[in-house]
């Protein structure tokens, strides 16, 4: 893989792989980091795999290099929008990304950065349930009922047969 990017150095696909085969040998750091290099020069070619990307990186990784990976992924996607890429592909991927950072904060109990990990996501993804379940759980918990309220009438909006929301 090595011999292959030093002659092809902008082609992410082989940076995919040998992210794949680091994260083999349980080399985080530099999965994390061919990984995000690979998203960096072709984001449109790995938007479609992004979520088992993050999945695995936060199963094999620490924390921290789970967030590092998200935020690069987030200023990479972001830096797509802002560029034009209104695809609904990237915009899912971004607040995915967001989500993601936001659930990371929640489990460390940083309630207020999670909340705005989740808005992000839903300025970017306004139609996602989970977002918005998200966030009325934490107004829930902080005893923020009207904003409660509301995040869980747009979170069974978006999916009305949500079991556990009705549960809420």
């Amino acid at each position: 893989f090595k011999e292959a990017i030093r002659l092809h150095p902008a082609n992410g696909k082989t940076r995919y792989w040998l992210s794949q085969a680091l994260l083999k040998t349980n080399r985080c750091a530099d999965f994390q980091q061919e990984l995000a290099e690979a998203i960096r020069r072709e984001p449109r070619e790995l938007t479609p795999v992004f979520e088992d990307l993050r999945d695995l990186v936060k199963q094999k990784c620490p924390t921290s290099q789970t967030f590092e990976f998200l935020k690069q992924s987030i200023s990479i996607f972001e830096g797509l929008i802002h560029a034009g890429d209104r695809g609904r592909d990237v915009a899912g991927v971004l607040g995915s990304a967001y989500r993601a950072l936001g659930d990371i904060f929640l489990e460390k109990g940083l309630l207020n950065e999670a909340v705005v990990q989740y808005r992000n996501a839903i300025r970017i993804h306004p139609d996602h349930p989970a977002s918005h379940g998200k966030l009325a759980g934490i107004f829930s918990f902080t005893f923020h009922t009207r904003e409660a309220v509301s995040e869980y009438r747009a979170s069974l909006r978006y999916n009305p047969h949500d079991a556990a929301m009705h549960k809420e």
